[in-house]
């Protein structure tokens, strides 16, 4: 890795593990970086995982496959987020991890990272408050699924990735991955979505999806 890359690396973790400048430089030196193209399988469901992933640029996309052949998500992860081996180097991946756009991931080895964690308090935090973020929203998706009609559970999931600051989900989502997410249909979500926009309680642009009206979408939560 070039010493340009290496600056930027640090830095990037210094932002996501809130650590002094000497332990992110020692952060990144763990690590390579590796780029991966649109659709790029990050981790293979099945193989044998011994690497932590740190994504440091796009999206990806945790996923499932079911012995009956349908695909479960999981999980959607920006950068910031750590996968992988985090806890159980060698152990056969559960799902497979795709490259939703344009990717990068700053690299360990499995070992390695649990060096980090053991070194380092501020590693340790992050990974912990990222784990509780995901079994949040994890718990939540469960609550919804058993609890609102397909309608409602769209409503919920639109205001679950609505930045809270401006209430905009950037760039906006693909109605048939939100479908899946969701387990309902493709039509469904069409017609909850049109619905919403023609009431004026959101407004869809080329860049984003922008919630106009949050406590009326709230509202129509069922």
């Amino acid at each position: 890795m070039s010493s340009a890359h290496q600056s930027a690396l640090a830095a990037f973790a210094r932002e996501v593990f809130h650590c002094p400048e000497d332990v992110a430089g020692g952060i990144a030196a763990a690590a390579v970086e590796r780029a991966y193209q649109p659709g790029g399988v990050i981790i293979r469901q099945g193989d044998r995982c011994a690497e932590t992933y740190l994504l440091t640029l796009g999206r990806a996309r945790a996923a499932a496959v079911g012995r009956t052949g349908n695909a479960i998500l999981l999980y959607d992860y920006a950068p910031g987020d750590l996968f992988g081996a985090t806890v159980q180097p060698g152990a056969r991946s559960e799902t497979e991890v795709t490259a939703l756009e344009t990717a990068r991931a700053a690299v360990f080895a499995a070992l390695d990272f649990l060096r980090l964690l053991e070194r380092h308090s501020c590693v340790g935090l992050a990974l912990s408050r990222m784990l509780l973020a995901r079994l949040r929203g994890s718990t939540e998706r469960i609550i919804d699924r058993n609890t609102l009609s397909a309608v409602g559970r769209i409503h919920a999931e639109l205001l679950r990735r609505a930045e809270p600051h401006n209430w905009t989900i950037s760039p906006p989502p693909v109605l048939a991955a939100l479908a899946l997410d969701l387990q309902t249909t493709r039509e469904t979500v069409s017609r909850a979505v049109s619905a919403l926009e023609r009431r004026g309680v959101i407004r869809r642009t080329a860049q984003a999806l922008i919630i106009v009206a949050p406590k009326r979408l709230e509202g129509l939560i069922e």
